[in-house]
């Protein structure tokens, strides 16, 4: 209901917004684990919330709903049911916000998304608008202002990026992608659909986690460092970790296509 008063009513209910969301906050963090259908109507009130202008003002809050206690509590039923959902409110929430969010938020941000690319617990759709936030913010990454930051731990972070792409692409390659080609058409109507969108998904995937790499690469091919003679310099090539890893990525996108 407050939510709908929100959408509404955004320029009355302005001044109070601080104080809407660190309620929202707090009745997340008390909304018992077996209540799984209240649970979803705040996470439902986030998205309302979030098509307003009082979006901003869960900058400051972010990095919480990044934590899996606070967004879906212990429970199992939330777990299973309402995890995709949730995920995909706060990627839409840190998508719109991107270029206000400090370098702390977005670190936090890629961090929870690259494990959900990985976590085989959510559905591959899950995986897919994860990789796509990921993508998204490495451009933000890349062109980080903050004079706090130095562009080594902006390129550690963009490298750890490309790991993770890179293992992504590998069990994408190696078993997902093998596994459908695999299949026989089936003369079952929903299950020919299904693996119709299974393999648009995967493809999808593929493109994302190519895409992303190009990014990384334009970042990391400008800020060359040799970790081992002369750490704080310039060298003209990458060095044998940035190789070996290119050299997997490489041959796993060949695998996949």
């Amino acid at each position: 209901l407050v939510a709908y008063f929100v959408k509404l009513f955004p320029q009355n209910i302005m001044p109070y917004s601080r104080d809407l969301l660190l309620g929202l906050l707090e009745t997340l963090k008390s909304c018992p684990s077996e209540k799984a259908a209240y649970r979803k109507e705040l996470i439902i009130a986030v998205r309302h919330i979030s098509n307003t202008d009082l979006k901003q003002a869960f900058i400051p809050h972010l990095k919480e709903l990044f934590d899996d206690r606070i967004l879906f509590g212990r429970g199992l039923t939330v777990r299973e049911h309402i995890r995709p959902l949730g995920y995909h409110v706060i990627a839409e929430l840190v998508h719109q916000l991107r270029t206000y969010l400090p370098y702390e938020t977005l670190s936090a941000a890629v961090y929870t998304y690259m494990t959900n690319i990985h976590d085989d617990s959510l559905q591959l759709g899950a995986h897919v608008f994860s990789a796509k936030l990921v993508v998204t913010l490495i451009d933000c990454i890349r062109q980080c202002k903050d004079p706090s930051i130095s562009p080594n731990e902006i390129r550690k972070l963009l490298f750890r990026i490309m790991q993770v792409f890179t293992e992504r692409l590998y069990s994408l390659a190696s078993f997902e992608l093998v596994v459908l080609k695999k299949v026989k058409p089936s003369e079952d109507e929903e299950e020919r659909r299904h693996m119709e969108t299974s393999l648009q998904d995967n493809k999808q995937l593929l493109k994302l986690l190519v895409c992303g790499a190009k990014l990384v690469t334009i970042y990391l091919f400008s800020h060359r460092i040799n970790e081992i003679s002369m750490p704080n310099r310039l060298q003209t090539d990458f060095g044998p970790r940035e190789r070996q890893l290119y050299h997997k990525f490489g041959t796993n996108v060949l695998k996949a296509i």
